[in-house]
């Protein structure tokens, strides 16, 4: 029953680091976007 709790910490601390990673790339780009305002359009 050990491992399987280890297990199942171990996926959710996985999940949340790439949510994580995708969240802050989402930043990244909302922030590029931001900084330029469209003029190019």
């Amino acid at each position: 029953m050990a491992g399987c709790w280890c297990n199942l910490f171990s996926t959710l601390s996985c999940i949340n680091s790439t949510l994580s990673y995708i969240y802050s790339t989402l930043s990244k780009i909302y922030t590029t976007m931001s900084k330029t305002n469209y003029t190019c359009i």
